[in-house]
């Protein structure tokens, strides 16, 4: 009992000095009396203003070297405004009292301040969404007897009795029609009516696995772009996100590889600048819960292309059109000067009256040397446009098996 009048005082007299030399002690929150639920992890910072060196002893009583983090900046005047954190991983007193006190090096007047943390009781669920779950009520009591309910609320937003969200009238908040994007933090703020503008948030958790929406099947990029590929999670507590390319996990790269958030998820957007071919690839957006020990993922297949690509086809047409054109006059030029040729010439509709023995279509011509028959090959100029091109691919396969047997067209044909 002793004590705790003694923390009453101290916290009176102490909950911010400002001493004569100028230099000040505060602690975040800035409250007095801080109510606190049993187990929760709390941080309290301890901020010293224009002290006149960073080897001042700055400590909290209770403290905790291992759970504590220091840090200086100089200000503009030459003084020192340092920062001391203490984190509490479990509260679980009743009432303590937390004193942050100043020594200065060579001595000097000594600063300090001090807060209360008392422990508030929570009965509240810890509910899990799974499939088929229709609804769920939230709720939380505590042992505050001068405490009424505000509301509820999820992030900064109140919720609303309506088609969704049932609000009873023991406090309670039943939430209608559930799915996956309903997990998240859910408030229950209570005003305390014996403090004037202070409240208690009971915060319940309404937890789900990982889930990641699909994405596109495919994306495609041309040499030198950037793409930002975007992983949707869903789920509470937020996922830790992996990033892989094939089976390789993928780290921040400086100009190439960069991984920021996307809708408060770490690491959900994955940006790969100034692509390069080698780029092409599956890659994949792996979520872990660790409470959960689950995994969920979905794949998308990148596609790279040369900037040039469009140009390859275009040339192509070109090429074929003046190979084409390059066969007809050549084809022209063999008619003209077929009657030089060491051979004759005999046409389809000799065969019909003796020739040297083949049939053929109207727009084909025979050459022969001797009595032996060496080309058969078209003449375009004697085909209708709609069959000259197969003409001109007979005549090649013809070409060739004159050159399978040796034999060679006679030089004025050049």
């Amino acid at each position: 009992m002793a004590s705790q009048v003694f923390g009453a005082l101290v916290i009176a007299l102490c909950g911010l000095c400002h001493l004569s030399n100028g230099l000040s002690v505060r602690i975040e929150p800035a409250q007095r009396e801080l109510l606190v639920a049993e187990g929760s992890r709390e941080q309290l910072k301890c901020i010293v203003e224009q002290h006149m060196s960073k080897d001042d002893v700055i400590e909290w009583t209770p403290g905790n070297s291992d759970e504590e983090q220091r840090s200086e900046k100089m200000n503009s005047d030459g003084t020192y405004t340092t920062t001391l954190t203490l984190t509490i991983p479990s509260f679980s007193a009743a009432r303590e009292t937390y004193e942050c006190s100043v020594k200065p090096v060579g001595g000097g007047t000594e600063g300090q301040s001090a807060i209360l943390l008392v422990m508030v009781k929570e009965d509240k669920p810890e509910p899990v969404f799974y499939f088929g779950n229709e609804t769920i009520e939230l709720y939380c009591t505590t042992g505050l007897t001068e405490a009424k309910l505000k509301g509820w609320f999820k992030g900064d937003e109140q919720i609303e009795d309506g088609e969704k969200y049932k609000l009873n009238s023991t406090g309670a908040l039943k939430i209608m029609k559930l799915d996956r994007d309903d997990a998240g933090l859910y408030t229950a703020r209570y005003d305390l009516t014996n403090q004037v503008n202070k409240t208690y948030d009971c915060i319940v958790e309404y937890k789900a696995g990982p889930l990641v929406l699909d994405m596109d099947k495919s994306i495609n990029k041309v040499e030198g772009d950037s793409v930002d590929i975007k992983c949707e999670v869903k789920g509470w507590p937020h996922p830790e996100i992996t990033w892989l390319k094939g089976k390789e996990v993928l780290k921040e790269k400086s100009g190439s590889i960069k991984f920021s958030p996307n809708s408060e998820v770490a690491n959900a957007t994955l940006t790969l600048s100034d692509l390069e071919y080698d780029d092409a690839g599956t890659y994949t957006c792996r979520a872990y819960t660790k409470e959960f020990n689950e995994t969920n993922e979905k794949s998308i297949k990148l596609r790279v292309k040369d900037k040039l690509e469009w140009l390859w086809p275009f040339l192509g047409i070109i090429a074929e059109a003046v190979v084409l054109v390059l066969l007809i006059l050549f084809f022209e030029k063999i008619k003209k000067k077929g009657d030089r040729w060491r051979g004759r010439v005999v046409s389809a509709s000799d065969s019909r009256s003796g020739g040297r023995g083949f049939d053929s279509q109207p727009c084909h011509v025979a050459v022969v040397l001797g009595k032996q028959l060496i080309l058969n090959f078209p003449s375009p100029s004697t085909c209708k446009m709609g069959t000259q091109l197969q003409a001109i691919l007979e005549f090649v396969i013809c070409a060739c098996n004159i050159l399978h047997m040796g034999q060679k067209l006679p030089s004025k044909l050049y």
